[in-house]
C-alpha cells in the first residue's frame, strides 16, 4: 500500500520479501526496508536517493538502521489508510499460518512479525531484545476453533474508518474484510485501544463466486466502498458502495 498522510508525506507498506516465514528475519532486521512502513519526502533529495528522509523520522542517525523506517515487523500490510479525523494509521497485516491482524501504526512501533504472528509466538530466533511489542488491535484466525471473539478468515484486507454523512451509526468504525471469504466486520478503537468490534456482513454461502475482497475505498466525503474481484457476466471485478449495514450480534 502507498498513501499520503495528513503531513503530506508519502507512507509505504512493504512485506517482508515474500518466502514463507520470513527465513531472513526481515522484519526485525533494521537494515531493510522490507516487513517495514516506511515514510519518505516526495518533495526533496537525501544525498543520491531520489526522495528526501523526513528529519522526525524515528531512526534517523542510528547507525544500522534506515532511516527511512516508520515502523517495522510487519509481514504483510495488505491496504492502509489514516483515520481523517484522528490521524491515526490503520493497517491489516496478512498472516503466516493462523492468524490475521489490524494494527495502529505508531512512529517507530514494533509489530513483532516474525518473532510473532499476532499475539502469538511464532519464531524467537534471533529475536532483537529489549524491545516492547505493539500488540495489534484486534486478531482473527484461520480455524473457527482457534477464537472466542472474532469469526474465522484468511486472509484480512484493511479498510477505512467510517467518516461520511449517511450512516452516523458507522461514524467512527474502522471496516475490514477477509480477502478470501468476503466477511465484513468493523470495530471501534480509541487511542488506538479496542472499544468495540463486530460483524457487518457475512457473504451468503449460496453466492458464488465469493466476492473476493481485494480493496475499499474513501470518497471526499467520507462514504466507504468496496471493491472486489467478483466475476459478473464474464466481467472481473465491481465496486459496491456500503449502503446498509446493520450491526450483527458479538462475532
Amino acid at each position: 500500500p502507498i498513501i499520503f498522510g495528513p503531513d503530506g508525506f508519502l507512507y509505504l507498506g512493504l512485506g517482508d520479501g515474500g518466502s514463507a516465514r520470513d527465513p531472513h528475519n526481515n522484519g526485525q532486521n533494521m537494515n531493510t526496508l522490507l516487513g517495514k512502513i516506511i515514510r519518505i519526502d516526495v518533495n526533496s533529495r537525501a544525498g543520491d536517493l531520489p526522495y528526501g528522509i523526513p528529519k522526525d523520522n524515528p531512526f534517523v542517525g542510528r547507525e544500522g538502521m534506515r532511516p527511512e523506517i516508520w515502523a517495522s515487523g510487519m509481514r504483510n500490510p495488505w491496504r492502509m489508510s489514516f483515520d481523517t479525523k484522528t490521524g491515526e494509521l490503520y493497517a491489516g497485516d496478512v498472516g503466516q499460518d493462523k492468524w490475521e491482524e489490524v494494527d495502529v501504526i505508531t512512529r517507530g512501533g514494533n509489530y513483532g512479525w516474525r518473532v510473532r504472528e499476532a499475539l502469538h509466538e511464532f519464531n524467537s530466533t534471533n529475536a532483537p531484545s529489549g524491545i516492547t511489542w505493539i500488540d495489534p488491535v484486534i486478531e482473527y484466525p484461520h480455524n473457527p476453533a482457534w477464537s472466542t471473539n472474532h469469526t474465522p478468515g484468511l486472509s484480512i484486507t484493511g479498510g477505512y474508518v467510517y467518516r461520511g454523512k449517511k450512516y452516523p451509526g458507522l461514524d467512527g468504525v474502522y471496516i475490514y474484510a477477509d480477502f478470501s471469504i468476503g466477511t465484513i466486520w468493523g470495530i471501534r478503537c480509541e487511542n488506538g485501544k479496542l472499544q468495540q468490534s463486530g460483524l457487518l456482513h457475512l457473504h451468503p454461502k449460496s453466492v458464488i463466486p465469493i466476492r473476493n475482497v481485494a480493496s475499499f475505498a474513501q470518497d471526499s466525503a467520507g462514504e466507504v466502498y468496496m471493491l472486489s474481484f467478483e466475476e459478473n457476466n464474464g466481467q472481473v471485478g465491481r465496486i459496491y458502495e456500503i449502503a446498509e449495514m446493520k450491526p450483527a450480534a458479538s462475532p
